[in-house]
């Protein structure tokens, strides 16, 4: 008998979540943030926690044994994310920079 039919339901949900969460993490490392992949396991991930919160396991043990991984997963996503951002925002500065001299150059001609 396989050791995965052997799980409980909150048990693989929560390997799920965490399955989920380290592709996004993955994903944003790799400043893979176009398209709608990251949107789209985040939307499954809120999922799962709702089953999660739903079926009253908040304060079970398998939970509790997964929660320092989670959190660190979510942590590393969250830092991920923050410095995709500041790129992006150096790039939209960059970018206002440009168009500013563009726009100077024009009216000075």
């Amino acid at each position: 008998m396989n050791t995965s039919d052997l799980k409980s339901p909150l048990s693989s949900q929560l390997d799920e979540l965490e399955s989920l969460l380290a592709k996004q993490v993955r994903l944003a490392q790799q400043g893979n943030l176009h398209g709608h992949e990251i949107e789209a396991l985040s939307r499954q991930a809120a999922g799962l926690v709702d089953q999660i919160a739903a079926n009253g396991t908040l304060g079970s043990p398998e939970l509790e044994q997964k929660r320092g991984r989670l959190a660190s997963l979510y942590g590393e996503l969250c830092i991920s994310l923050r410095v995709q951002m500041a790129e992006v925002q150096t790039d939209v500065s960059r970018i206002r920079k440009g168009l500013k001299a563009l726009r100077t150059y024009r009216n000075s001609v």
